[in-house]
């Protein structure tokens, strides 16, 4: 999965991003998301996968129940034939702005080396700003890896995202 054009998300999921953003506000919270490539490259979210019973919730930073989403992640895809597939995570920046932090980079890295994601260009959406005020921002891993010093390198493109009506 290379470089993609737009990232389309309807409504009702935007919403449903939203909403966790709000619920959980000023804490971080956020989940993955599934969908499929078309034809043109762009992708299309299908799913929303919250951050699960077992989450954690801070000011700065959340972790998610893995073992619950893995299940949701598997579900989704056996029940679309494969068609559906894990395109990425989002995540809020509650009081802040939606820029990738040293920890969001090292994680898309991660992401993108781990063999069993099976995606080697994910996408990380982040939902910064405050409740009633928030503003997406949509990276693409493009190339990375874990070094001994600076940690790790991490270099992305930003991806268009595009809300659309059902």
């Amino acid at each position: 999965m290379m470089s993609s054009h737009t990232l389309w998300i309807s409504s009702a999921i935007y919403k449903q991003m939203i909403d966790e953003a709000e619920k959980l506000a000023p804490h971080e919270t956020g989940g993955v998301f599934m969908g499929y490539r078309a034809e043109n490259d762009d992708i299309v979210v299908t799913d929303l996968i919250d951050s699960g019973e077992g989450a954690k919730h801070k000011y700065y930073k959340f972790s998610p129940d893995q073992d619950y989403q893995l299940r949701k992640i598997a579900d989704i895809y056996k029940k679309s034939g494969g068609t559906i597939t894990y395109i990425g995570d989002w995540h809020t920046h509650p009081n802040s702005d939606p820029e990738l932090s040293w920890i969001d980079k090292r994680t898309l890295t991660k992401i993108a080396l781990t063999k069993e994601s099976q995606n080697t260009h994910p996408i990380m959406m982040v939902l910064g700003g405050k409740p009633e005020k928030w503003t997406l921002n949509s990276v693409q891993f493009i190339s990375g890896e874990f070094q001994i010093w600076p940690f790790f390198r991490c270099k992305y493109n930003r991806v268009s995202c595009e809300i659309y009506s059902e």
